[in-house]
């Protein structure tokens, strides 16, 4: 019998299961002779964000927000000199 996954063995799984949807989606963009439709690749990208874990979501969302706050900034401050 297997015995029930751990927190932290899920969340390697998870971690091994996004690099190769990562890796399999670079590589479909990256062949020339596969014309991927826009649509599709935000597809990818959804099934990706899909997989990851809500505390990884929340930091990258956090990451953005910020980073998205300090352009905003930097925007204004060039404005006003």
């Amino acid at each position: 019998m297997n015995k029930p996954l751990t927190q932290k063995e899920k969340l390697i799984k998870k971690v091994n299961d996004l690099d190769s949807k990562l890796v399999g989606l670079d590589i479909k963009i990256g062949n020339p002779m596969q014309d991927l439709h826009p649509s599709s690749l935000i597809n990818h990208f959804h099934f990706i964000l899909d997989s990851l874990p809500n505390r990884v979501l929340a930091k990258i969302i956090r990451e953005a927000k910020a980073k998205v706050k300090e352009l905003e900034e930097e925007k204004k401050g060039d404005i006003v000199e």
